[in-house]
């Protein structure tokens, strides 16, 4: 690892040296510099000079496709695959450049959504809304030096919109497929110094039967939530600005024991609580030389599960489970010249967990406890001969169970302006630290874990046509992880596991004319599973197979076109090829490894607008009435079509 890394950094000093000699000064105008995103470095910075690979959902993509969640806008982006529990309110997984769900960080606004409550963090996505939701931008690669723990595979930031406008009144209504029906009501506007933005939402469906109709299933799963969000932002001087921002979601799912034969259980609940806060200020001083920001978030998690006694699962249960997290962070930018800026930051984390479970055949309970890291980061921003941009970002954390953990990061870009064509890389590495249940829990935890880690690298280029109205790119990378948390013999958790995933990414967008973009992407990976299952009995357990649940290819298209000057269409069109899973089917054990079947999903959605405050749209998913499986044995949805009203006022 560390000899490519030195590999890897002899090359961007050459490519720094070339730059030098081969600078004109102009290389920026050439290009269109309107795309500013923060994720990759914390800071506000142009597309163009972004070293990592990043795309971004942008608000008019959002929403022309007039989707419900967030789950569903991820799903075409390339490198991201995704698994549904059922239909809509059950488990929602993304899988970032193949890896873990948990190995990615997903932000809200500056919060971290992840679960302590649960053994891998992951986020699960069933109940995030669009409401108020400006843009998501995805950066790829280890990104543990700005973002530490969980941060192995990547980051999903959303961010909401900032109100700029006079006081209005937002509602809308849709109903479809499924019996389904939303409702949304908010507003937002500033006036003197105050900007702020509220939204209330409550969606319900009756859904279908999770353990699939083909199966001989047939009771429904529905499921129902409620969102709330306010933003209040005070703008003291110029130079001073404040923000604080909150969300609650409430949120009831039927849920079915297992997908397959036999799948069916009536009596399986699921209730969710989820609150987020976060309150934050931003004071810049001696004219932008040194911007430092001060946050503080707040994170807690309430979920409890059902079931009684049926025929097939003749036992009764319950289980509750509570994770609370705060967060204090303290950044600095400092902006020396145009050529150089800093970021420097320190931030300390606490987790809390409890968690019960009862049975008729056993109980569990998991006390209440606590663990806390402590983190500096340090990262130097540079602008070489603007077109040469590498970024260098270093980090330590201190866990006070584990100890101590550093990490590293390079990104450069390079422009070559005679081909309007951009060369990017980056290489570092990641960790996630041991959660709470692994280091804790009575039965299975162990308390000398030592986080997983992972190095990454990935090479790429981006090539610019007709002033960037065409932008064609492609990325190769390459993951190593080890330490992966595994059980030894006696089922108690320790670092076991290995893995290596490697792809490709090709991605092209296009704004034809202008009412018409393209998009469109490819991604290609291998994954391979490198733990050596001591005494394998079975093929589940079996060195250098692919891991469950990643497509070894997936395509996505997406086309949207302005008409009659306030209407919209817009395609799209996602392609997810072959992929592992096991057969976990109630009458099957011992249980068994398949391979789902690839398919391909067609989704198409329009608007038209009319008197300037009202807009009606329609959305059809899955148009083809494809069927197919991302989990084995769980239903997905059929054809279906919802339509609805926005109105502004």
């Amino acid at each position: 690892m560390n000899f490519k890394f030195v590999l890897f950094s002899i090359l961007c000093i050459n490519i720094l040296v070339f730059s030098q000699a081969n600078s004109k000064k102009d290389s920026l105008k050439a290009y269109k510099l309107d795309e500013i995103v923060i994720t990759a470095t914390k800071t506000y910075t142009p597309l163009q000079q972004i070293g990592s690979a990043i795309s971004v959902i942008d608000s008019v993509q959002i929403q022309q496709e007039n989707k419900i969640n967030v789950f569903d806008m991820l799903k075409n982006e390339y490198s991201l695959s995704t698994t549904q529990m059922g239909g809509p309110g059950k488990m929602s997984n993304v899988y970032l450049r193949g890896d873990n769900p948990g190995h990615s960080i997903v932000l809200l606004d500056g919060i971290k959504l992840n679960m302590c409550n649960d053994p891998n963090s992951v986020y699960d996505f069933a109940n995030l809304s669009l409401d108020n939701i400006s843009r998501i931008e995805i950066l790829r690669g280890p990104q543990s030096t700005l973002y530490g723990s969980d941060a192995l595979s990547g980051v999903i930031n959303i961010i909401s919109k900032e109100s700029s406008h006079k006081p209005n009144l937002n509602i809308l209504t849709e109903g479809g497929s499924f019996n389904t029906y939303k409702g949304m009501i908010g507003s937002s506007g500033n006036f003197d110094i105050f900007n702020y933005a509220v939204n209330l939402s409550r969606y319900k469906t009756s859904g279908f039967t999770s353990a699939g109709e083909s199966y001989g299933n047939t009771e429904k799963d529905g499921a129902d939530n409620y969102n709330a969000s306010a933003h209040l932002g005070i703008n003291l001087y110029d130079n001073l600005k404040a923000k604080v921002s909150y969300y609650f979601t409430k949120a009831n799912a039927d849920l079915d024991q297992n997908g397959g034969k036999g799948g069916d259980d009536p009596t399986y609940k699921a209730k969710t609580e989820e609150s987020f806060f976060r309150a934050e200020e931003s004071l810049s001083l001696m004219d932008n030389f040194i911007t430092t920001n001060i946050g503080f978030s707040y994170t807690r998690n309430l979920r409890h599960y059902t079931t009684e006694s049926t025929p097939l699962y003749s036992y009764d249960s319950r289980s509750f489970y509570d994770g609370r997290k705060i967060k204090f962070d303290w950044q600095n930018n400092i902006n020396l010249n145009k050529m150089f800026n800093f970021v420097f930051g320190l931030e300390f984390e606490q987790e809390q967990a409890t968690s019960e479970y009862y049975s008729t055949f056993y109980n569990s309970v998991f006390p209440n406890n606590k663990n806390s890291t402590s983190s500096a980061y340090l990262q130097s921003q540079m602008n070489l001969g603007d077109n040469f941009f590498p970024v260098v970002g270093v980090r330590y954390d201190r866990n006070e169970k584990f100890g101590s953990v550093f990490t590293y990061r390079i990104a450069p870009a390079y422009i070559i302006n005679s081909l309007a064509l951009k060369l990017r890389g980056s290489a570092g590495n990641g960790f996630q630290a041991p959660s709470l249940f692994y280091l804790f829990d009575p039965v299975y935890g162990n308390k000398n874990l030592n986080p997983e880690r992972s190095f990454g690298w990935d090479l790429g280029f981006e090539k610019y046509f007709l002033g960037k109205t065409l932008t064609v790119g492609a990325n190769y990378f390459s993951s190593k992880y080890k330490d992966l948390f595994g059980t030894d013999s006696s089922f108690r958790s320790i670092n076991t596991g290995k893995a290596i995933i490697k792809g490709v990414e090709v991605f092209a967008s296009a704004g034809v004319l202008s009412n018409l973009i393209v998009k469109a992407n490819y991604t290609y990976l291998d994954t391979k599973d490198q733990t050596d299952y001591k005494n394998a009995t079975n093929n589940l357990l079996k060195k250098e197979q692919s891991l469950l649940r990643r497509p070894y290819n997936k395509a996505g298209l997406y086309i949207s076109y302005n008409f009659m000057e306030n209407a919209n269409i817009n395609l799209e069109t996602i392609y997810t090829g072959k992929r592992d899973d096991i057969d976990f089917t109630y009458f099957t054990y011992p249980y068994k490894r398949v391979k789902l079947v690839d398919y391909t999903l067609v989704n198409l959605a329009g608007s038209y607008r009319f008197l300037n405050n009202f807009e009606v749209y329609f959305r059809l998913e899955n148009l083809l009435n494809k069927k197919y499986e991302e989990i084995f044995g769980y239903e997905t949805p059929k054809r279906s079509g919802y339509a609805g009203v926005k109105i502004s006022l």
